[in-house]
C-alpha cells in the first residue's frame, strides 16, 4: 500500500468525518468512525463512502483495493459482470475491451462518457510503418488501463479511436481523468521521431437512455476540440498535424524573452501567464481579461479576486457559477465554456481565496495551457505576488486616487506591466516561445494576431 498526496494517483481515500465532504470522488471513501453522532451523516453525505472502525482500516483498505485493481474482469469492474467474459472481449493489441462489451454492460447512471481519437497517428502508420503504429496503438492501450481506475471501462472503439466509461465520475472530475491521462501519455508515449502522436478528447455524461446517445456527443465534442485545436496549431507555425513545427517564416528571429519588456508591449511566455487589474473599475479587468482568453484557444482563464468578472465577460451565466466556483471545495471548477477552461468564482458569495491561493493554482495548471489569464478584479495585491515571468496588465480609469495607487504600484512592481486605458484594444501576437501583448496603435497595426 502505498499512501499518495494526488487525488489523480490515488485508488482509495480514508479520512475522518469532519472531512467527508472534502474528499476526492471517483474512488472509494472509507470515514473512520470517531464516535460522534455525526459519523453516520458524514457517511451518507457521499454515496461512495462506507464507515470502519479504526481497528479494521487495515483490512476495509485491502478490500477496497482488491475490488479496484484494474485488470481483474471478476474483481468487480462495472460492465463486465460474466466470469470469464472478460478476456474474451479484450482486444490483444491493446488490452482495452471491445465495443462487444456493450452487449453486456451493467451500468447505472451517471456515467461520464469520454471519446478519444489519436492525432498524427495515421502519419506515423504512414510514414514508418504498421509495426510502429502498432506499437502506438499498444503502449496507449497501457497507459489507459494502467492509469484507470477498477471500475473504469476502457474501450477501443475501432482504429485509433477509444471509449472511456466512468461510472459514477461527473463532468469535471472526467476532465481531471482525461488531463492526468495526458500526463501520463507524454510521459509513456514511444519515441517516433520528429513526428508527435497525441489525443483529443470529448467528455460527455450519460444519465439513462440509450449509451450510444452520450458516445455519438462525446464524439462530437472531440471533433470539436480537435477542430480548435487545428486552428491553433495552423495559426502558430503553419506546420502540418503530427509534425514538429518549424521556425515561423513571417517572424524568423522573433522570440520571446520572459519578464521583459518589448516595443509598443510587454513579452509573455508560452504556458505562461497575463494578470489583470483595474483599480478604478474591477469588471474592466473582467472584460480585459476574457478578451485576451478568447484570442488564445485552450487557454485557461482564473477568477482571482471575489469581484472577478471574467467568466461572465466570457458569457457565462450568473446562475452557472453557483456550482462552478472554484473556491467552494467540491465545485464543478473547471468548466470548459467557448474554447476556454474557466475557474470561475461567483461575485455574489462574497468569499475569501482558499487556503490554496490563486497563484499557486496558476503554478498548478500552467503548463497544461498554451496561456493563462488571470482576473484580478481591482485587486492589485494579487498582481504583485504573480510569478517573474509572467506579464502584468494594469488599466486606468481616469479616476485620481486609483490612478495614484497604479502609479505606486508600477514604481515598485511594474517590470513587465503593459498599462493600457480602460476599454483601449490589445492584441496577442503569437511568436517563438510565446506571445507579444500590444495595446493602442501598436495592437491596431496587428488586428488579426496569430493565435497560439
Amino acid at each position: 500500500i502505498k499512501i499518495v498526496s494526488d487525488p489523480l494517483d490515488a485508488k482509495v481515500c480514508v479520512c475522518d468525518p469532519a472531512r467527508a465532504m472534502l474528499a476526492p470522488r471517483g474512488m472509494p471513501l472509507l470515514v473512520v468512525r470517531s464516535g460522534s453522532v455525526s459519523d453516520l451523516a458524514a457517511a451518507m453525505s457521499r454515496p461512495d463512502a462506507s464507515l470502519v472502525d479504526r481497528a479494521g482500516l487495515a483490512e476495509a483498505v485491502r478490500r477496497a483495493l482488491a475490488e479496484e485493481m484494474p485488470g481483474n474482469p471478476e474483481g468487480g469492474r462495472i460492465g463486465i459482470p460474466a466470469p470469464g467474459l472478460g478476456e474474451v472481449l479484450r482486444d490483444p493489441l491493446t488490452g482495452c475491451y471491445t465495443r462487444r462489451c456493450l452487449e453486456v454492460l451493467d451500468l447505472d447512471p451517471p456515467c461520464a462518457v469520454v471519446f478519444i481519437d489519436l492525432d498524427g497517428f495515421k502519419e506515423v502508420n504512414d510514414t514508418l510503418g504498421h509495426d510502429a503504429g502498432d506499437g502506438v496503438l499498444a503502449a496507449f492501450g497501457a497507459v489507459l488501463r494502467e492509469s484507470l481506475k477498477g471500475k473504469d471501462v476502457p474501450i477501443r472503439w475501432g482504429g485509433d479511436e477509444f471509449v472511456l466509461l466512468l461510472p459514477g465520475t461527473a463532468g469535471a472530475d472526467a476532465e481531471r481523468v482525461v488531463d492526468g491521462l495526458r500526463r501520463a501519455w507524454r510521459e509513456r508515449a514511444p519515441d517516433t521521431g520528429d513526428l508527435e502522436v497525441g489525443f483529443s478528447a470529448g467528455v460527455a455524461e450519460w444519465r439513462g437512455g440509450p449509451l450510444e446517445a452520450a458516445v455519438k456527443e462525446a464524439d462530437r465534442l472531440m471533433y470539436a476540440e480537435k477542430r480548435t485545436r487545428k486552428e491553433r496549431e495552423a495559426a502558430r507555425t503553419g506546420a502540418p498535424e503530427g509534425r514538429r513545427a518549424p521556425r515561423r517564416e513571417g517572424r524568423p528571429n522573433v522570440y520571446v524573452l520572459p519578464g521583459r519588456k518589448v516595443e509598443g508591449g510587454v513579452a509573455v511566455p508560452e504556458h505562461g501567464a497575463i494578470y489583470v487589474a483595474c483599480p478604478g473599475e474591477p469588471p474592466a479587468a473582467g472584460r480585459i481579461a476574457a478578451a485576451l482568453a478568447r484570442q488564445v484557444p485552450g487557454s485557461a482563464l482564473v477568477c482571482a479576486s471575489g469581484t472577478s468578472t471574467a467568466a461572465l465577460a466570457l458569457g457565462m451565466r450568473p446562475e452557472d457559477l453557483v456550482l462552478s466556483d472554484w473556491r467552494v471545495p467540491g465545485s464543478d471548477a473547471p468548466v470548459s465554456f467557448g474554447g476556454v477552461v474557466v475557474w470561475p468564482v461567483d461575485p455574489g458569495k462574497f468569499l475569501g481565496a482558499r487556503d490554496v491561493p490563486p497563484h499557486a493554482l496558476v503554478s498548478q495548471i500552467r503548463h497544461r495551457f498554451p496561456l493563462v489569464v488571470v482576473d484580478c478584479g481591482g485587486d492589485l495585491s494579487l498582481c504583485a505576488g504573480a510569478p517573474r515571468d509572467a506579464a502584468v496588465v494594469v488599466a486606468r480609469t481616469g479616476g485620481e486616487a486609483s490612478d495614484w495607487v497604479v502609479e505606486r504600484w508600477l514604481r515598485d512592481y511594474g517590470g513587465n506591466a503593459l498599462v493600457v486605458r480602460a476599454g483601449e484594444e490589445i492584441a496577442l501576437e503569437g511568436v517563438g516561445g510565446g506571445f507579444l501583448l500590444r495595446a493602442g496603435e501598436a495592437a491596431a497595426r496587428d488586428r488579426h494576431p496569430r493565435k497560439l
